[in-house]
């Protein structure tokens, strides 16, 4: 039901930083984001058992999401890439 040449907006049109961005290169590590660290988000499942991962994928996007390149342009491992996936 997905193409990978699909922009990500098609799926997520509320995130501006994906724009001009496709499916292929969130997968790939081609989408030009960042990669915030620390990783403070990281915990077990068991730690948290009313954790809301779609609310906090959200709002990680949101707040931490930039553009450091554009789409294509190069890869660079950014774990915001899973997020939006």
């Amino acid at each position: 039901l997905l193409h990978l040449d699909d922009p990500v907006n098609k799926y997520l049109p509320e995130y501006a930083v994906l724009q001009g961005v496709t499916i292929r290169q969130l997968l790939a590590h081609q989408s030009g984001l960042n990669n915030p660290l620390p990783l403070r988000w990281i915990h077990l499942a068991t730690e948290d058992e009313t954790f809301d991962y779609q609310l906090f994928s959200q709002r990680s996007l949101q707040r931490l999401a930039k553009r450091v390149y554009a789409p294509g342009e190069k890869s660079r491992y950014s774990n915001l890439n899973y997020l939006a996936l």
